[in-house]
């Protein structure tokens, strides 16, 4: 998953073996492909404004909502998943486990490990 997005290239890339676009009448690699390397301060502006924009979006998702801790509740989830949720504000799938971040599963993971012996209770299943 790429949370960050995709950056569009404002013209479409030239090739290596292309003529340059200088008008030198040599390949680009052997003219200006070195000089292109450097990121226009415009576009590096435009990609960290994408940058925060996309980090405050998912600051605001993994936070926990109270309706959704009730709504955990009444349904009768694992009180250590209401706990874990409540703690880290993302769930931990059968699809997360196995594609989602190997550091937010161990978090999870940790959480639910923690709330069970703080209350002496039987760790829930995990899927795999």
């Amino acid at each position: 998953m790429n949370y960050l997005g995709t950056v569009q290239r404002p013209e479409p890339p030239i090739g290596r073996n292309a003529k340059c676009p200088c008008g030198s009448g040599q390949k680009f690699k052997n003219c200006c492909l070195r000089k292109r390397r450097r990121p226009d301060p415009d576009q590096v502006g435009q990609i960290i404004d994408s940058i925060m924009a996309k980090r405050e979006m998912l600051s605001a998702i993994y936070t926990p909502r109270p309706e959704v801790i009730a709504a955990m509740r009444r349904v009768d989830i694992h009180p250590a998943h209401v706990h874990a949720y409540s703690q880290l504000g993302f769930i931990v799938s059968p699809f997360y486990r196995k594609h989602g971040p190997a550091d937010n599963v161990r978090r999870w993971d940790a959480a639910v490990s923690v709330y069970c012996q703080e209350h002496e209770i039987d760790a829930p299943p995990v899927h795999a």
